[in-house]
């Protein structure tokens, strides 16, 4: 991948493995308001969405507020912050990376108040140019919008750029910026498009210091 500059990062399944710290969550929310607990494997499909839609899709109807299941939801995360974990490798590898120049930015459709606590808790949060929550664009992955504000952000242009991630959001999010795109396959990866195909595969995050030099 030549003339690239920067690398735009999802956060849970890419950077931090937040299986158990979203699994747990979900079930806990569910229960504690009297909602049927989905599967995991349906959970793990719903990975990516925006939160009201991750809701509507595990609930399997759309005819209530999900306010109160979202609520439980982020006030269990953050009592358990303990259950997002760093996948093997990747503070080294994001320290390695910014040391060889490459810019950093997280593109992530989760909310800012779980969204930096996490980042911080694994030192991650300085290494990066600029963090995009799901409050900071007007629409959230697949729409290529939060990737042009980081983009614009760090005042480069597609080409200079690829997205790194493990759901399909990531990778139309990618297509649709003109970015090239990685698809990490050790995170949640349940794929439902096969026309989302990436420029590229990795099974361990510190494959990227082989492909970025």
């Amino acid at each position: 991948m030549q003339g690239i500059r920067a690398l735009l990062l999802d956060v849970d399944g890419t950077i931090l493995d937040t299986r158990e710290y979203i699994f747990q969550a979900t079930e806990h929310a569910f229960a504690e308001n009297g909602f049927p607990i989905p599967t995991r494997e349906m959970m793990g499909r719903a990975a990516g969405k925006s939160f009201d839609e991750y809701v509507f899709f595990l609930a399997g109807r759309r005819d209530f507020d999900p306010l109160p299941i979202q609520t439980s939801h982020r006030v269990f995360q953050l009592e358990r912050l303990d259950l997002s974990v760093p996948f093997p490798g990747a503070l080294e590898t994001l320290t390695e990376l910014k040391k060889r120049g490459y810019k950093l930015a997280t593109i992530t459709n989760r909310g800012r108040s779980t969204g930096e606590a996490t980042l911080h808790k694994e030192g991650m949060d300085i290494l990066l140019d600029t963090a995009l929550f799901s409050e900071d664009a007007p629409e959230l992955k697949p729409s290529p919008v939060p990737l042009q504000i980081a983009l614009d952000r760090m005042h480069l242009v597609p080409e200079e750029a690829v997205m790194i991630g493990d759901a399909d959001v990531d990778i139309e999010a990618g297509k649709r910026a003109g970015v090239a795109t990685i698809r990490a396959t050790y995170g949640f990866h349940f794929s439902s498009d096969a026309s989302l195909r990436a420029d590229t595969e990795i099974s361990d995050i510190r494959e990227l210091l082989n492909i970025f030099k």
